[in-house]
């Protein structure tokens, strides 16, 4: 799945029980520097949604949950 903005992360937590694929972080972390570095703007709050969003849902693969 392919995920561009903040509506389509929420999505991904409702259809798909939260899993981001954690390629998306380290990718969008990079591609953000980049441009940044170069000058350029990445926006208000895309970047920071879609990085913490696929750092959050690696780790909730990571942590075992008990069942309520």
């Amino acid at each position: 799945m392919r995920i561009v903005t903040a509506p389509e992360v929420m999505y991904a937590v409702s259809a798909h029980g939260g899993r981001i694929r954690t390629r998306l972080a380290v990718v969008k972390s990079f591609a953000s520097a980049l441009c940044i570095g170069g000058g350029g703007s990445v926006g208000r709050e895309g970047t920071v949604v879609q990085v913490g969003s696929a750092f959050a849902s690696a780790v909730g693969r990571l942590v075992p949950r008990r069942a309520s």
